[in-house]
């Protein structure tokens, strides 16, 4: 009877995934037709989907053979490498970097210039253009660009930063890829139009306004949060969650823990109690600030290691 009950489960998934693939598939096909103004709400469509599917290959790894799930996983492949094609072959090929520069009375950050550059020239970004934005590697830095700067639907990626304020209070993306992240306060305002992926983050805290929150292997981590779906998250320890903007669309306390199949509340995430809760995020780092005083700010609106 066990058996029966496996291959159907088995027969359950092979159908889901092949219906999950086929509509993804068309809907990349889609890209191509498309005007231009709705290309990039398409595209944030396709990244979701793609990160769903990954993690619905995940989950089904008890129940599938090692066969079905590597030739699941070359699909997904397959798949991400025509978005990736598709998307090169509608958008100029550009390449963006951020310059930090330290300005005379020492503070740390300065002026933060958004650059799309090219093989002869440096441009200051003004259009929502950008295909991707990167800030990576940074120690004891605050990051925060212009308030007058627009990115529209760039994918914005922060990784191995340690110790530092980011601040973005108007500057919108598609979708958002934090990794790597330690004792770090990220203040996203209204940044994220699309999915939010966050790995690897521990003992800090993170405001954020976004569609879609997946969490994976974070610890330690206080989330101010709006999202209008459900948030995710996986493999987390210390998660404590409060509302961020109120809003009768805002799900910031349904959160789903996929490694917690229990009837009772998971014990990996927790609501973070009024009286511990901070406010006024958007003015919090803004302008230029010394090392003192960003180090001062972390102190009081980031948790400790445990």
């Amino acid at each position: 009877m066990a058996t029966c009950l496996v291959d159907d489960t088995i027969d359950d998934i092979n159908i889901t995934f092949k219906e999950s693939y086929e509509t993804l598939d068309a809907l990349i096909d889609t890209l191509k037709t498309v005007s231009p103004n709705k290309r990039p709400a398409v595209i944030d469509q396709c990244l979701a989907s793609i990160t769903e599917f990954s993690d619905r290959i995940k989950d089904a790894s008890p129940y599938l053979p090692a066969y079905d799930q590597r030739a699941y996983s070359l699909k997904l492949k397959g798949l991400s490498a025509k978005l990736s094609t598709t998307r090169q072959a509608l958008t100029p090929k550009k390449k963006f970097s951020f310059k930090s520069r330290r300005n005379q009375n020492g503070n740390i950050g300065g002026d933060f210039e958004t650059k799309v550059t090219d093989s002869t020239t440096n441009t200051t970004l003004s259009e929502p253009e950008a295909e991707n934005i990167s800030i990576t590697s940074r120690v004891t830095a605050h990051i925060h660009p212009p308030l007058t700067t627009t990115i529209g639907y760039a994918s914005l990626l922060l990784s191995d930063l340690c110790e530092c304020i980011v601040n973005f209070p108007n500057v919108q993306f598609g979708s958002a890829s934090l990794k790597n992240i330690d004792r770090s306060l990220l203040i996203l305002d209204q940044v994220v139009n699309g999915p939010a992926h966050i790995t690897g983050v521990t003992n800090s805290t993170l405001v954020l306004s976004c569609h879609q929150f997946r969490m994976h292997k974070a610890t330690n981590v206080d989330v101010y949060l709006m999202c209008t779906s459900q948030p995710i998250i996986e493999d987390c320890q210390g998660i404590r969650f409060a509302p961020y903007k109120e809003n009768t669309e805002n799900l910031w306390d349904k959160v789903s823990d996929f490694k917690w199949l229990r009837n009772e509340k998971s014990p990996h995430w927790s609501i973070l109690p009024e009286n511990e809760r901070h406010k006024q995020w958007p003015d919090i780092g803004r302008g230029d600030i010394d090392e003192a005083k960003m180090l001062e700010i972390l102190g009081r609106f980031v948790q400790k290691a445990t």
